[in-house]
């Protein structure tokens, strides 16, 4: 069973205790969501939304989490409510649509990533670049689903298609939330329950 289902636990989750006892060796990243660039995308009030949720929760976790910027002079910083949560060690400016960069690399290197949850835009460009690296370089990726967008809804649809067909996981918001949660009696449930239900408004 834990080979069949390996590529959809978390690093380190214990087939014992069914708990996650490690964490250390996930990241979020978060790809792009930029002042400039979130009036074009398609429903991206909802995916900053989405992304905020999950880097608080990572936050709650003590999971480790990244973003990048795609040519900021020209599109902007990331928008207020994902900076909140990132200092500007955590966030790396690029010029390639591929958000693995020289440095973004080295950073995954050192703090022994395996697997790397993936929110931003856009889901055809610069994700599926993203996403189609880390799978040659061995990553287990997990794109979340509600938390990803392109300037329509048929770019993202296309995106999302060919990122399954790749190899990573597609999830959601609410499912990354409950199963790092993983029990009721988690000290982070209650939180986790409220963060939810202020996402399903």
């Amino acid at each position: 069973m834990e080979r069949e289902l390996g590529n959809y636990y978390v690093e380190g989750y214990n087939f014992d205790t069914k708990t996650y006892d490690s964490k250390e060796n996930t990241i979020l990243l978060v790809v792009d969501l930029q002042e400039k660039l979130m009036p074009a995308i398609y429903k991206s009030d909802e995916i900053v939304k989405k992304t905020s949720v999950l880097l608080k929760t990572f936050d709650m976790y003590g999971i480790d989490k990244i973003a990048t910027e795609q040519y900021p002079k020209g599109l902007g910083k990331s928008v207020a409510d994902i900076k909140k949560y990132l200092d500007d060690d955590h966030i790396f400016s690029k010029t390639s649509f591929d958000a693995i960069t020289d440095d973004v690399f080295s950073y995954l290197k050192e703090k022994k990533i395996t697997n790397v949850v993936i929110t931003g835009a856009e889901s055809h460009i610069c994700v599926f670049q993203t996403v189609r690296r880390l799978i040659f370089e061995g990553y287990k990726v997990f794109v979340v689903e509600d938390a990803v967008s392109s300037f329509n809804q048929e770019q993202k649809e296309l995106g999302l298609k060919l990122i399954r067909d790749m190899g990573a996981s597609i999830v959601n918001t609410e499912l990354i939330m409950f199963d790092l949660a993983s029990d009721s009696k988690d000290k982070n449930f209650k939180e986790i329950s409220n963060l939810v239900k202020e996402i399903r408004k």
